[in-house]
């Protein structure tokens, strides 16, 4: 393109950047200033260029230790309360392995976009209904009577919201869900093994890590298996999620190592749910199943699972029927029964407090003030997550909680009708178990680190899903669909 000639004098001139030119002296100050920027950029980026070159590596690694350490468990808990921790509460300030992987990793993204200059969109719609509900539980400080207790609970929270938005903002092809899939289908493996040691007798006390062995009881039909995610109950309410999923993996056209892990998982995993004991965790789990064979029955692609489920079934059934029937029918000693006072306690505390609650992990602190009016013995927090959730943060706490559960379902069931070969399947696998803990939360607690860990990266991972297009149109950075997506 031809530019017009500046004029030899030009008194009064301007060129296209507005700089003065001629008998004025320039105004060079805005130049100064980006080529400082500039070569500060350039600065940083010399000195951190072998760290970029490797950033992707270790990027994967860190992420892969965060989702193994889902059932590990390996954190410590500072300044704990024993006795908060006897009811229920969230009883330390968890710094676990996460914690650390995730700063890594927050450190790492930073430092990319420091360089790279790249400005990434938040994806405010799929963080939304998240946030939402972190914003509600840190007002509930407003009405929470301890305020170490309310510090605890959301030190664990915001770990668990930057997990999320940290997933959410990073995962964004088809190889990013694949490792994230992989690597928890790996940790149902690993787990479901852990529980089958401990269940015949083998003592697993590494450093850090510990295999958690309830005693049976004479009414009980064994021992009640924890493995490393802690009790029974939250070692059912880890499998319940993953079962599914690895269900939905075998429908797939992904290649047979996949489907061996995928297989070697639901064998394991299953019978360490029956090790659990926990009826809350059998129940969601075959609800899951139940809408994922359903839903993969109606497109014609259950026939690649028949075979393995089937055999499943049968060795299931000649190895555990007398214990799962014997927990099913037998006295549990009022276990049940317990729970509707609990529940009983916790609608009283939502009527005395129905806006801002008791305040976030005070569910315990404003306990005493009904302890007389408790009509059980067993007196401890609500074995119901949403009550749970009404009472510390009020109604509009509740409301948003479900907010995100039903969105987070809705987008699952989104990617399933696109018909996408690899994101379908497994966006069933998900949103089925979401499902079935969905109805778990009715008869349980889900405020430990791996339960809420899980929840957000099963979370995080249909979001994903659902921004990535079939066919891939899209300007981000997506995989093309070949064949690797399948071996």
């Amino acid at each position: 393109m031809l530019r017009t000639p500046v004029n030899a004098v030009g008194i009064g001139s301007r060129n296209s950047r507005g700089t003065g030119i001629g008998a004025r002296p320039a105004r060079v100050w805005p130049d100064v200033g980006q080529a400082a920027t500039t070569a500060a950029r350039g600065l940083v980026a010399l000195m951190f260029a072998p760290s970029i070159v490797v950033a992707g590596r270790a990027r994967q690694l860190l992420l892969a230790i965060v989702l193994f350490d889902i059932p590990l468990q390996i954190d410590k808990n500072f300044f704990y309360r024993d006795a908060a921790a006897d009811f229920g509460a969230i009883a330390g300030y968890s710094v676990s392995l996460t914690a650390l992987m995730l700063a890594a990793l927050y450190a790492g993204w930073f430092l990319e976009h420091l360089v790279r200059r790249d400005r990434p969109t938040m994806a405010a719609d799929l963080v939304r209904p998240l946030g939402a509900y972190f914003a509600v539980m840190t007002i509930s400080l407003v009405a929470a009577r301890d305020i170490g207790l309310y510090l605890r609970g959301l030190f664990l929270f915001a770990q668990m919201f930057l997990l999320y938005v940290y997933l959410v903002k990073t995962l964004r092809s088809r190889q990013d869900v694949r490792l994230v899939v992989i690597c928890l289908l790996c940790g149902l493996v690993l787990e479901g093994a852990i529980i089958g040691l401990a269940a015949v007798g083998h003592d697993i006390n590494l450093p850090g890590l510990r295999a958690r062995v309830d005693a049976a009881t004479e009414d009980e039909a064994g021992p009640r298996i924890g493995g490393t995610v802690g009790s029974p109950n939250n070692a059912a309410e880890y499998l319940e999620m993953l079962l599914p999923v690895a269900a939905a993996v075998l429908g797939t056209r992904l290649g047979r190592s996949w489907k061996l892990v995928a297989a070697l998982g639901l064998a394991l995993g299953s019978a360490a749910l029956v090790g659990t004991l926990s009826r809350g965790g059998w129940m969601a789990t075959v609800l899951a199943l139940v809408i994922v064979c359903a839903a993969m029955w109606r497109r014609g692609r259950l026939s690649r699972a028949v075979p393995w489920l089937g055999g499943l079934l049968v060795a299931m059934a000649l190895v555990f029927h007398g214990s799962v029937a014997q927990r099913l029918t037998e006295d549990d000693l009022g276990s049940a029964h317990a729970r509707l006072p609990l529940m009983e306690t916790a609608f009283r505390m939502i009527a005395d407090n129905p806006v801002l609650g008791v305040g976030a992990n005070n569910y315990t602190a404003a306990l005493p003030d009904y302890a007389s009016r408790h009509q059980d013995e067993f007196l401890y927090t609500v074995h119901n997550q949403y009550l749970l959730v009404c009472a510390e943060t009020g109604i509009a706490g509740l409301a948003v909680f479900l907010w995100f559960l039903a969105a987070t379902m809705r987008r699952g069931f989104d990617v399933w009708k696109r018909s996408d070969p690899l994101l379908g399947p497994l966006a069933l696998g998900f949103t089925a178990a979401l499902v079935g803990q969905s109805m778990h939360m009715l008869v349980d607690l889900f405020n430990s680190r791996p339960q809420l860990q899980l929840l957000v990266t099963v979370a995080a991972l249909i979001a994903v899903m659902s921004r990535i297009q079939w066919p891939a149109t899209s300007d981000r950075p997506l995989h093309p669909v070949s064949n690797a997506d399948y071996s």
